[in-house]
């Protein structure tokens, strides 16, 4: 006789946000324009990156339930980001340097749960602490050993992740941070994109131009255990 097993499957549910950036340029502007460059065109890509810029900053430091964490995302209103996201794998430094250990560390840790990391994403400063150290392990190599590390000079390739840098990532002293994160893995973090960037013309009420930008996204992570967060470095 063969047993039956019966899956169980919960369904997760996350608040589409809703993203907006207003513009207007007047009417003498819009015709002293042309002979010049066009001012709504600046304009009009000048939204674009803000309203791309406050999704950034969503994706980082997003915490709906408290004040902001560090940037300039209106909190209350916000998708959770990774920061507030990433809770079982949590790591506090203490204000202590980062060494190579605590990143094969949090590499292992997700592993254990069946995560693969992927990407880690950090800040300058830790960014350069990463290069030297793995500086420091290159000079000491033999000639006949091999080594998975790419230390250029825009970006890092440690242990096969590559390493970024956003910078609305947290620069205080003491308060940076570094994600090691799985995304592609079983798709474990998504954008969810109900409505692209879209630009949009407003109600004419004066002599002006006016128009805004919008995007309604969010932002879901399936496995929060297959991420890492090593912080207040």
């Amino acid at each position: 006789a063969l047993t039956t097993a019966t899956s169980t499957y919960t369904r997760g549910v996350v608040q589409i946000r809703l993203i907006y950036s207003t513009g207007e340029i007047t009417g003498p502007m819009l015709a002293a324009s042309m002979v010049w460059q066009n001012a709504l065109t600046l304009e009009q890509e000048a939204h674009f990156r803000a309203v791309k810029d406050l999704e950034e900053d969503c994706i980082i430091n997003g915490n709906p339930t408290s004040a902001d964490v560090g940037g300039t995302t209106t909190d209350e209103v916000a998708f959770t980001g990774l920061i507030q996201s990433i809770t079982t794998n949590n790591q506090n430094k203490s204000s202590t340097e980062l060494a190579l250990d605590d990143v094969r560390n949090g590499f292992q840790t997700i592993r254990d749960a069946r995560g693969e990391p992927d990407l880690i994403v950090t800040d300058h400063r830790t960014l350069n602490r990463i290069r030297a150290l793995l500086q420091e392990v290159v000079r000491f190599m033999g000639p006949q050993e091999t080594f998975n590390f790419n230390i250029g000079q825009t970006g890092i390739i440690f242990d096969g992740v590559p390493v970024i840098v956003s910078l609305l990532m947290p620069t205080a002293a003491n308060g940076r941070e570094l994600l090691i994160l799985t995304v592609k893995k079983g798709s474990n973090i998504q954008m969810r994109v109900l409505q692209e960037p879209t630009f949009e013309e407003l109600a004419k009420t004066s002599d002006s131009y006016k128009f805004m930008v919008k995007e309604y996204v969010t932002m879901l992570i399936a496995h929060e255990n297959w991420c890492q967060r090593i912080r207040n470095l």
